[in-house]
């Protein structure tokens, strides 16, 4: 999840993506207070592909990222909400949590749930469904986390904040970077996003292009490439076929599992936010008023233009169990579900 830019949350270095979000009258509401969610169920053609809208709650809040562990989908947003489905995102219940810091990024695997966000926050999921926060050492934005089978949690952040747990975010330390050695120029750059990819490897992407790699279970990292446009988001399936996007419509694809990279032709130029890859080839890439659906791992690309796509903006995707197809998430609360004839 990249930073908002939102006052609170931490200043710094302004970002291209963030001048998106200001000039779209973006970062004025994503911290707002307001709440009376109403459950709003349309359904409509994107492109080759089925939108089917599941939640929308108020202007004044939005939804940061989503992620699924089985059939049970969790998303996180402002003021600290946790959303969770127990039907594979059919429907949804807010879970109760002692923060009200936004929270950015969210990981679940096997029950143990692990949310990062503003200020350095993490939270964590106890088995009552109770979500408990704790410091993490940093106090930087904390924009994305990912948690692996051996209860490992990284999670990275603004300024190079990068901090790992070894017990699923009860604690934490910080990694210590070198960043001389990884980025031309030396500056400590914005990481959004960082998946698990088993065996001890994790990937991380962030600003200027860059993508970072640990075979260590993040404690130490080696650069594979950095670039012009910064990259927000990134999904590898399990035969290591994926794709990291971000700022004016940057699509990468590696089918290696992110040892390289390629870049692709798309048919916008909008910043890209979220991505998701499903095992039968669908991927969705939703942006700023702008969402990319492909159906055969990214060889060819349509623009959605049903629904609301063109007057918002969804952030993040996650994929569903089964033939569920892909969950988007965004702004005032929206919860959508895209590929599915469920």
């Amino acid at each position: 999840m990249p930073a908002v830019g939102a006052a609170g949350i931490g200043g710094g270095r302004s970002e291209k993506k963030m001048s998106a979000l200001s000039s779209s009258g973006v970062a004025k509401r994503l911290f707002g207070v307001g709440l009376g969610a109403a459950l709003c169920v349309a359904a409509a053609t994107a492109g080759a592909a089925q939108m089917q809208r599941l939640h929308i709650g108020t202007a004044h809040r939005a939804l940061f990222d989503v992620t699924f562990d089985g059939e049970a989908a969790y998303a996180v947003g402002a003021g600290g909400r946790v959303m969770r489905s127990a039907d594979a995102g059919a429907t949804w219940a807010f879970e109760p949590t002692d923060t009200k810091l936004a929270l950015l990024a969210i990981a679940v695997r096997d029950g143990q749930g692990v949310a990062v966000g503003q200020m350095g926050i993490t939270a964590r999921r106890d088995a009552d469904g109770q979500w408990v926060s704790a410091p993490s050492g940093s106090e930087q934005r904390l924009m994305g986390v990912d948690l692996d089978a051996a209860s490992v949690a990284v999670a990275v952040g603004s300024f190079g904040a990068i901090v790992r747990s070894e017990d699923a975010g009860k604690s934490w330390q910080p990694v210590k970077v070198d960043w001389s050695t990884l980025v031309d120029g030396g500056f400590e750059p914005h990481l959004y996003a960082v998946q698990a990819l088993g065996g001890g490897r994790f990937l991380a992407v962030g600003e200027s292009g860059l993508i970072l790699r640990s075979d260590d279970e993040g404690a130490s990292w080696s650069r594979v490439r950095q670039g012009e446009a910064s990259l927000f988001a990134l999904d590898v399936r399990g035969d290591g076929l994926g794709f990291a996007v971000g700022q004016s419509g940057t699509v990468l694809r590696t089918a290696d599992g992110g040892a390289s990279w390629d870049k692709l032709d798309v048919p916008t130029d909008a910043n890209l936010l979220g991505v998701s890859v499903t095992a039968d080839g669908l991927v969705v890439v939703p942006g700023m008023r702008e969402m990319l659906v492909s159906e055969d791992n990214g060889g060819n690309w349509e623009q959605v233009r049903a629904g609301d796509v063109a007057r918002v903006w969804y952030l993040a995707a996650g994929r569903a169990p089964g033939d569920g197809g892909v969950i988007v998430v965004g702004q005032a609360e929206r919860i959508a579900r895209i590929g599915s004839n469920r």
